[in-house]
């Protein structure tokens, strides 16, 4: 949820309409592949330090995939990682 109020945040402020769809990111990390996150995720990260909103939890879940990718974490019970902010 607060991934996604993030990046609602900022594709509207980029003037950005979202359509709906599942990611398949899961499936390959699942796998064993790199995936979209620098692509999708990484550019709400990018794009909100420019226009200077917050992303604290999209910059996490980059992090924390990366670290999958590169077998630094493993794929389940990642949710330590995410910071303990209150919901603004």
């Amino acid at each position: 949820m607060r991934i996604g109020r993030e990046c609602i945040r900022v594709c509207h402020a980029m003037g950005i309409t979202l359509i709906q769809g599942k990611a398949s990111m899961l499936q390959d990390l699942e796998k064993g592949r790199k995936c979209e996150i620098r692509f999708i995720d990484g550019v709400v990260s990018d794009e909100g330090k420019k226009l200077g909103i917050l992303t604290p939890y999209t910059d996490a879940v980059v992090a924390i995939v990366s670290e999958i990718e590169d077998k630094k974490r493993p794929l389940q019970n990642n949710l330590d990682a995410m910071p303990d902010l209150p919901i603004a």
